[in-house]
């Protein structure tokens, strides 16, 4: 089989964001790749799905997603050469070499997802959507390593949506996001260890114009969408 190092890459680097997610069970079928999983703290639910043109059906356990999305990304313009023999995943660049990973078994993927339709309940179940410009994204990394809290609080309150540091911490920000047709008033507390790397992915994503989305719902996770092929849910951090 052959395919280009940056199709597979597209497909797994939002579910692995530098390390959030080590494994995952890959679905591909007539040549596109779908991918669920939810992080081993289970405060993280993902969906990825896109063109692998090359790759033939199969349904295979990653074991280290790190490895895979670095040769990926340093391949990433290239025709990678793959095989699959006696759960032995071999990836080889032309004249530069390869690597092997040693497959899971389907069924022991710790981060698979046994349930189907999450992510249309998720998308179902917010009711309320911003879009997210590259300038916010920036402006909340910024806040988000500068102030250094655990979690962030996401709030509807009067119309509008704005994150920010929770009123006892000891230091605070605010920063507002926009307008949202909306009576209600709800927050929703969540890791921002998960945001980070989220958000800057978006960046890069938005760059090439892809539309990016925040949606949320007074008892629903927070949900962040990347066109019709991203989907990440944050459950709201534990009191």
């Amino acid at each position: 089989m052959k395919f280009q190092g940056k199709e597979l890459l597209t497909l797994l680097e939002c579910i692995h964001l530098k390390g959030l997610i080590e494994e995952c069970l890959l679905v591909i079928k007539n040549e596109t790749g779908t991918v669920e999983a939810i992080d081993m703290g289970n405060s993280m639910y993902v969906y990825s799905t896109g063109p692998v043109p090359g790759l033939e059906d199969m349904v295979v356990g990653i074991p280290n997603l790190g490895v895979l999305c670095n040769f990926l990304e340093t391949a990433a313009e290239e025709t990678i050469t793959c095989t699959i023999k006696d759960r032995r995943f071999k990836l080889r660049r032309k004249s530069r070499g390869s690597v092997e990973l040693t497959l899971m078994e389907k069924d022991m993927v710790p981060t698979s997802v046994k349930q189907k339709g999450s992510k249309e309940k998720l998308e179902s179940n917010t009711k309320y959507k911003h879009h997210l410009t590259k300038r916010f994204c920036e402006d909340f990394l910024y806040y988000a390593s500068l102030i250094g809290s655990k979690g962030v609080l996401w709030q509807i309150s009067g119309g509008k949506i704005s994150v920010g540091s929770k009123k006892e911490d000891n230091q605070r920000f605010f920063l507002p996001a926009g307008s949202v047709s909306s009576k209600e008033e709800f927050s929703i507390e969540v890791y921002t260890q998960y945001l980070v790397p989220i958000f800057r992915y978006l960046i890069k994503e938005i760059e090439k114009e892809k539309l990016s989305v925040l949606r949320m719902g007074s008892d629903s996770p927070l949900v962040i969408t990347v066109a019709d092929n991203v989907l990440w849910a944050l459950t709201p951090v534990a009191i």
